[in-house]
Parts: structure tokens; sequence; C-alpha cells
């Protein structure tokens, strides 16, 4: 059951959800320093779940005025990234399978070495495509998150906004060093096996204060 649920503007709802409580989830994203994960099932109600002691440090970058620009901005993007893929990317993925179906059934028509600059042709078109559209929809990206940073600070504060990203990292410290701290208990409480060997990763954060 969500402890909170948010109405947003156009009438879609986000319900706040405990991370802890979906193990799954929890041990998937919880020691990528993941401890914010928003999903959609529908494509307009949505679901965050929150890690316990991530949520109360960070109430005010999860309120639903700043949820609101969160969701605004993923429908930018997505709006973009539809037009470029209806317009740019799909008609050259068909028109480079077209080629190759056209060369498939009918070998002789532009000959051995025709059909073998043909497909060069087309392979690097094809890759010259989708780099030009990566860097697109990461451009659409980038400027719509600095609009959506700049107006979540203007809700928050420009100074609590700081303030908040200082109490990020320090969760990110207590949580890790916690977590870090119960490994050594439990080793030390039970002896590894003779022969085993025990390998141990090296945990890295991010600094983003959400999975989108």
């Amino acid at each position: 059951e969500p402890f909170d649920v948010q109405e947003l503007n156009d009438g879609s709802t986000i319900e706040l959800h405990s991370l802890n409580q979906n193990e799954e989830l929890f041990n998937q994203y919880a020691p990528q320093a993941k401890f914010a994960i928003w999903t959609c099932a529908d494509g307009k109600n949505y679901r965050l779940l929150l890690e316990d002691t991530y949520y109360p440090r960070m109430r005010e970058f999860y309120g639903t005025r700043v949820n609101q620009c969160m969701v605004d901005f993923w429908d930018i993007v997505e709006k973009e990234r539809g037009k470029i893929m209806k317009f740019i990317f799909i008609p050259v993925s068909v028109l480079v399978f077209a080629l190759f179906l056209i060369m498939m059934f009918f070998p002789t028509l532009f000959g051995e070495t025709g059909q073998m600059i043909v497909m060069g042709v087309a392979l690097v078109g094809f890759i010259v495509v989708n780099v030009v559209v990566n860097k697109k929809v990461e451009k659409i990206v980038n400027e719509n998150n600095s609009i959506a940073v700049e107006k979540i600070k203007n809700i928050i504060g420009h100074k609590r906004f700081e303030e908040l990203l200082d109490e990020q990292q320090k969760h990110y410290d207590d949580f890790f060093h916690v977590n870090e701290e119960v490994v050594e208990e439990v080793s030390e409480e039970i002896p590894a096996l003779e022969g085993s060997e025990e390998v141990v990763e090296e945990e890295t954060t991010d600094n983003t204060s959400s999975e989108e």
C-alpha cells in the first residue's frame, strides 16, 4: 500500500511506496545508490519507490510540485523522442530493410559489385542515422533537464537545493557505511569454509536525486 498519493495537474497520480518493502527492487537498486525508483505501467499514473531512510532526509525533493516538474520533463522528452523515431529513424530503417529484401530476391539486379556497394552504403547510412538520432535525443534530454532543474530550484529555493544535494551525499555515505559494518559483523560470526575464497566488490555511488 502507498504511504502517500499525489495528484498531478492532469488528474494522474503518483503513489509513494517504500522501496524496502519490495525486496527484489531493493536488492537490485540500493547497492547502486539508487534510492528513488520511478515506474509507470499505463503512461499516466506513476509509482515512486523510496528507500526508508532516504525519503525523510530528502522529502522536499519528492513533493507534489517537484514531482510534477519531473513528470513534465519526461513527457516532453518522450514526445520529442517519438517524433524523431517516427520521422527519421523508422523511415531509414524501413528503407535499409527494403534494400536488403530487394538484393535477397533479385541478386542480379545490382550485380555482385553493386550489391556490395549498396550494402555498404546502407549499413553506413544506418549507423550514421543512429548516431544522429542519439545525439538529438541526448540534446533534448540535456536541454529539458536544465529547465526542469531550474524550476525545482525555484520551488525549493537555490540555497536549500544545494543543501539537499549535500544531504543526499551524506545519506549515501551513511547508508553504505552502515551496510559495510553489517557485512563485517556477519563475516566475523560465520567463518568461511576451508578452501573458499571471499570476493569483495567495491561499491560506487552517484549523485543523482532519482532514477528515471
